[in-house]
């Protein structure tokens, strides 16, 4: 075990290839001052030796055997989904992050909803705020919280809900999309020049607690995840933001009506488009006559321009409002050589493709029946045992690598 261990780590390392038996005894000697150094880190019980190992079981074999340290530096914490549905579209808030990385966890977690709801519903999961904090630690969870999800739609559990008229708050960076409901209001936040990427999920307790104070519904905060982010966020910005759009959901008359259409439309282009992981949707609200577009692409974030090429795009169609978002999955982040994650592509056939699925959901407005729906769970999240992990293999690396240089100049 700790033979192969060493082996993996000297290729991971770099070291030259093996031609002799010195060169053999030269990288055992070599792997072994770097795991005797390693194996002093630990979270709880968990050695950074043994992450490394399971972490390759996993790359290599797709097993899930790191979930049992998840699981044990996990804290049960309470979440809260939020629900929007009629009979055959989905809005999904879960209230969660989709991380770590590839199979594990909740990385999957937009994908095991979509193959649930598979053939019935166009499904929108939303990414809300927090990071791998948020991560549920084992994908049996993940998949377990998934079907309860899935459970209150097909039961047809909820009241009616609709939608007033929407409008946006611009402030310094932030471009942010508020659409209000009678039960929740949506509030999709982006960040177009500097880019965006995991808000702090305080973020998210502040405008509960905000909207609550100011007798509104509750503000479900959607990070868009439309642009790389290049510039470290100013989190006082984003609260005063959402002071902001809280003042105008107050005073506003928002124009609550019964009398709404939606429209749909979505191709699957899973593997033909790099960065795009799974079917792109496109979802119109007509309502009162001001038209609101959900541009939906399942993938990691996108390149810079984007998401402006993609509104100006659609917004030639007469559409008042659009936003488009990807739902940052992690399936293939970690997975792939030389890349954390690929983002969605500057793309041609993808601004056509998104055009066409304008012209489809517009065709297709009609008269529908939304119902929303909320419950509150316990989950194995991972809480601050992410970051003990971050903590740890930042620190590691840095001491790995001075180690590195004084054994490769010996």
């Amino acid at each position: 075990m700790y033979g192969t261990l060493l082996f993996i780590y000297a290729i991971i390392l770099g070291l030259p290839p093996i031609y002799s038996l010195a060169s053999i005894l030269s990288i055992i000697s070599y792997g072994m001052a770097i795991y005797m150094f390693l194996r002093r880190y630990k979270v709880n019980t968990h050695n950074i030796v043994e992450l490394g190992g399971l972490f390759l079981l996993n790359w290599l074999d797709k097993r899930r055997d790191i979930e049992h340290v998840f699981l044990d530096l996990s804290t049960i914490t309470n979440v809260s989904p939020h629900i929007m549905y009629c009979n055959d579209i989905a809005f999904i808030y879960p209230d969660i992050h989709f991380g770590p990385f590839d199979n594990v966890g909740s990385s999957s977690f937009p994908r095991i909803i979509e193959e649930l709801l598979r053939n019935n519903y166009e499904t929108i999961v939303f990414h809300g705020m927090g990071s791998h904090d948020r991560n549920i630690a084992s994908y049996k969870v993940a998949e377990h919280y998934a079907k309860m999800i899935v459970d209150s739609i097909k039961k047809n559990r909820g009241t009616d809900v609709y939608p007033g008229i929407p409008f946006r708050v611009k402030y310094r960076d932030w471009d942010i999309l508020v659409v209000p409901f009678t039960q929740a209001t949506l509030v999709f936040l982006s960040r177009p020049r500097k880019g965006i990427d995991d808000l702090p999920y305080s973020v998210q307790e502040y405008a509960f607690s905000k909207s609550l104070t100011r007798n509104q519904n509750p503000v479900l905060l959607i990070d868009c995840h439309n642009r790389e982010m290049e510039e470290d966020i100013d989190i006082n910005e984003v609260l005063e933001a959402i002071d902001l759009v809280i003042d105008k959901l107050v005073k506003e008359n928002l124009g609550y009506t019964t009398i709404y259409k939606i429209g749909k439309s979505s191709i699957d282009v899973t593997g033909s488009l790099p960065g795009v992981l799974g079917p792109i949707r496109v979802v119109i609200l007509d309502i009162k006559g001001v038209k609101v577009a959900l541009v939906y692409i399942p993938g990691n974030n996108m390149e810079p321009g984007v998401r402006d090429k993609i509104i100006s795009i659609v917004k030639q169609k007469n559409i008042d409002y659009v936003e488009v978002l990807t739902n940052d999955e992690h399936t293939e982040t970690g997975i792939i050589a030389g890349a954390a994650y690929i983002p969605v592509k500057d793309n041609p056939r993808l601004y056509s493709i998104i055009e066409k699925l304008v012209d489809e959901a517009l065709k297709d407005l009609s008269p529908r029946k939304l119902k929303y729906t909320s419950f509150s769970v316990k989950l194995d999240l991972m809480a601050s045992g992410a970051w003990k992990l971050a903590g740890m293999l930042e620190k590691v690396f840095k001491k790995t690598i001075i180690i590195e240089l004084s054994l490769i100049h010996i």
